[in-house]
């Protein structure tokens, strides 16, 4: 080591040069209080600015976390909306998220659809969008703002417009409107798929369909249009009116009627009526009064002289498969089409009439509905080879209180004569059973010291049956009681719909309905 290293060294340590510094040994300032109370508070405010940074990072985005097309799913299941694309007639031994049934009696149902649309743009919109499928019109302004709504938006480009995801309008109007208002609705919904007419609260029936709005589906819709539903006593067609939808809606599939509004004179030539796609034909409890501008004759209070012009030829209703009449007709309609029909529903207040005869001349019946009156003498036929499944379903849907005296003679006495009926029938290939719990029938599953239950067990043991209830998990509901018969319930004769309604009906024993009016 040099000598001038040491000499340095050496100084240094006497403390003669200060000029020199251990390169080992760095001495650093010692740092005053204040400053350290300066640096301590400089670093708490960068600590705190970057969690405050970390706190008001924005969320992720609904369509980060899931799809559009999950959402879209989501959230039509969260709405409840069923029926925008239900093409097919009710079928209780469908799941109820198959069923039509619009949310339009519960305020919950809104305020569901009010929440979902505030939680992000993302939602208002897929919202909208499931809003649009199904359009229900009340009153005019409904229809007004609905039209207002779908033309604003097809000013824009980027999407699809509003009127595309339209499957299904309900037109339910009771009171007078502008049908120029219903076509400009009409043009701008080019998918529609089921167009569904409930109007009119008189005693009879007032007026005809709407020209206008006949014209504008045959011109917009023809293509495209599945389903036709006239269920109110307004806006009914006539038979010139049939005779047009079936030359042009060449997809029409599934067509209900209440009524006719008139059929022509019999000494009258008609046109013939074809359809050449339709698979399923409802008609309905004609209403007793008729329209005050229709003779009597050309009013008639059964559909038999309806179906004799679709019987003239084979190839008029060559596709039906499902036949459901309120009022059971002549047997000549079933000498003819009864070889294609899988599905007949009736009631049981008019089966004495047809029936017996109809199952004779349905070699491939698969199904049997049943509308349930207060009727204890109707019974079943004894004997078929194909039936396969029966549905009772009832035709009381109003919130009721009854007697326990009616409630047991009107609705378990006729239930329990039934299924001893079954139970005698002759059909090896049936399997399934069911009862729809719901309006009249509601609580049958565990009132009367379990009659049901026992009739369950029974089918099941001797018939190899399955007896359910609307949805059916009757087995899932008695499996925890085994072999033996649940507890008895508290005796309640409380009628309830699925959705509630407005009014309040209390029935006595001299009803209408109990004495098997309607």
């Amino acid at each position: 080591m040099p000598p001038a290293f040491h000499n340095k060294l050496r100084k240094a340590k006497d403390g003669l040069d200060t000029s020199y510094q251990c390169p080992a040994t760095p001495i650093h300032p010692v740092p005053s209080h204040t400053t350290l109370t300066k640096h301590i508070k400089r670093c708490s405010l960068l600590i705190l600015r970057r969690s405050t940074k970390i706190q008001l990072k924005p969320p992720k985005l609904a369509t980060d976390i899931l799809p559009t097309e999950l959402w879209l799913k989501v959230l039509r299941y969260a709405l409840r909306l069923t029926g925008a694309q239900a093409i097919d007639l009710k079928d209780p031994f469908q799941s109820e998220y198959h069923q039509e049934d619009y949310p339009n009696t519960h305020p919950g149902y809104f305020e569901d659809r009010r929440s979902c649309r505030r939680v992000c743009r993302v939602f208002n919109t897929l919202v909208t969008e499931i809003m649009m499928e199904y359009i229900v019109i009340h009153t005019q302004a409904e229809l007004e703002w609905t039209v207002t709504t779908l033309e604003a938006d097809c000013l824009r480009t980027e999407h699809k417009r509003l009127g595309e995801w339209t499957t299904r309008i309900d037109f339910c109007i009771n009171r007078s409107y502008d049908p120029e208002w219903m076509l400009r609705l009409l043009t701008l919904t080019p998918n529609l798929l089921i167009y569904t007419t409930n109007t009119g609260c008189a005693e009879y029936p007032e007026h005809s369909m709407n020209v206008t709005i006949l014209q504008a589906l045959i011109d917009f819709h023809s293509k495209t249009l599945k389903r036709l539903d006239w269920a109110g006593l307004n806006e009914a067609p006539t038979y010139a009116d049939l005779h047009a939808i079936g030359k042009n809606f060449t997809k029409l599939s599934t067509l209900h009627l209440r009524h006719l509004y008139s059929l022509p004179a019999q000494n009258v030539r008609q046109p013939m009526l074809v359809f050449h796609s339709l698979k399923s034909l409802s008609l309905g409890l004609i209403p007793l009064n008729r329209p005050l501008d229709v003779a009597e004759e050309l009013f008639p209070f059964r559909w038999d002289m309806f179906l004799m012009y679709l019987i003239a030829r084979p190839f008029q209703l060559a596709k039906l498969e499902r036949f459901d009449v309120d009022i059971c007709p002549i047997p000549e309609f079933f000498s003819v089409c009864g070889h294609n029909i899988k599905t007949f529903r009736t009631t049981s207040w008019s089966t004495q009439d047809c029936v017996e005869s109809a199952f004779e001349m349905l070699p491939n019946l698969r199904t049997f509905l049943y509308g349930y009156h207060a009727a204890p003498d109707c019974h079943l036929p004894l004997q078929h080879p194909t039936l396969e499944r029966i549905g009772v379903t009832p035709l009381i849907e109003h919130y009721i209180e009854v007697p326990p005296t009616t409630y047991h003679q009107c609705i378990v006495k006729p239930l329990d004569s039934l299924l001893a009926n079954v139970e005698d029938m002759d059909a090896k290939k049936l399997t399934d059973v069911r009862i729809c719990d719901r309006g009249a029938f509601t609580g049958i599953f565990e009132q009367d010291d379990c009659l049901f239950w026992h009739w369950r067990q029974r089918l099941r043991d001797r018939k190899n049956v399955r007896l359910q209830n609307k949805f059916g998990d009757l087995d899932l509901r008695y499996v925890k009681y085994g072999d033996r018969p649940p507890p008895k319930q508290p005796t309640t004769y409380k009628l309830t719909l699925d959705r509630p309604t407005l009014g309040l009906l209390v029935m006595d024993a001299t009803s209408p309905i109990t004495q098997g009016g309607s």
